[in-house]
């Protein structure tokens, strides 16, 4: 078995303003001349259009630079699996590094729907020793950017792109890939799929020679504890994120989404990987 994923949790971050109510009448001095009171400055408000916008894409690294203009090459230790943010209620989190990292965060406007200040909470992590050269090192350099507070400025486009800029001047770049569930309109249902270690031959009425995937749905309890099996069944269409290896046994946490207007030759089913949550080679 190479490995079981273990998902970060996290409590919100409370923000609490003091201050006391400014009376109803200016107090009056020594004099007797009226004092002139001082409102309380409003809090930064919420930024209306980030939020939205964060959450309805995952983030890739594109680019990064030093407030001198150096490339921080420390943070694309696998060009072909760039470092990605995701912003999910409040919670920031990573995939492609090391360990996955996680944080809540708050969003406050500056000018605008589109640029603002992003304050993150403390960063928490998993505990996995990667092999991988560079992963460590860059799980470290990121951790040291994502810190504290940093401002934030989202542009439009084909694609959309983000840009964090630390207190110490760096600048982080990242480009926007549309969520799921920004793409099919709405939220998927979880479930999980065991993945049979080789194809079987089926019958696909435009793909001749088709090769489906043979896969038994597992169920598990709250505490993650499996309840049941279920029998073997062909799945024609491909898994969205999950490429098979032939003699290896995976079991897969996925996003089951259905097509209100799928094509005529199409399923109306399309399953996105999330996770991979346990994989074997065949006979072990």
């Amino acid at each position: 078995m190479r490995s079981l994923f273990v998902p970060l949790t996290s409590s919100l971050l409370l923000v609490a303003c003091g201050g006391g109510a400014p009376s109803a009448e200016p107090a009056p001095s020594a004099t007797g001349a009226p004092v002139a009171t001082v409102e309380p400055s409003a809090p930064p408000a919420p930024a209306p259009g980030l939020p939205t916008v964060l959450a309805a894409h995952h983030w890739r690294l594109s680019d990064a630079v030093t407030s001198g203009g150096e490339r921080l090459a420390v943070l694309f230790p696998n060009p072909q699996k760039p470092i990605t943010l995701h912003f999910t209620d409040g919670h920031l989190s990573t995939t492609n590094t090391c360990n996955v990292m996680g944080s809540t965060y708050t969003l406050l406007a500056e000018r605008g729907a589109s640029e603002g200040k992003l304050e993150l909470g403390q960063m928490a992590q998993t505990k996995r020793l990667c092999v991988e050269p560079g992963m460590m090192e860059g799980d470290a350099a990121l951790a040291s950017h994502l810190t504290g507070s940093l401002s934030l400025a989202v542009k439009g486009g084909q694609p959309p792109t983000l840009t964090l800029t630390t207190q110490g001047g760096a600048r982080l770049s990242f480009e926007g890939v549309e969520t799921p569930e920004t793409r099919y309109g709405g939220p998927g249902e979880r479930v999980f799929l065991e993945v049979a270690p080789q194809l079987v031959a089926c019958n696909h009425p435009l793909i001749p020679d088709h090769r489906c995937l043979s896969v038994r749905e597992v169920k598990y309890d709250d505490q993650g504890v499996k309840l049941s099996t279920g029998e073997p069944e062909l799945l024609y269409e491909p898994i969205e994120g999950f490429t098979h290896e032939a003699g290896v046994r995976t079991v897969l946490r996925l996003e089951r989404f259905k097509l209100k207007n799928p094509p005529a030759d199409a399923s109306s089913i399309v399953y996105v990987l999330d996770m991979v949550i346990e994989s074997s080679l065949e006979g072990k």
